[in-house]
């Protein structure tokens, strides 16, 4: 029988949170440049910036 330890674990899990937080990043810069979000932050930004 083989026994197994945890080496390696550590670097696996990195890993495997890289590849998300990549995966994640790019979702949100593909729902950024969408057009509605895009028309959504400018107006927001434009009614912060109006003095009432």
């Amino acid at each position: 029988m083989h026994d197994f330890t945890d080496e390696g674990t550590t670097t696996v899990e990195y890993a495997v949170a890289t590849i998300a937080a990549a995966g994640f990043g790019i979702a949100l810069i593909l729902i950024a440049r969408s057009e509605k979000v895009q028309n959504w932050i400018v107006g927001l930004i434009e009614k912060a910036m109006t003095v009432t």
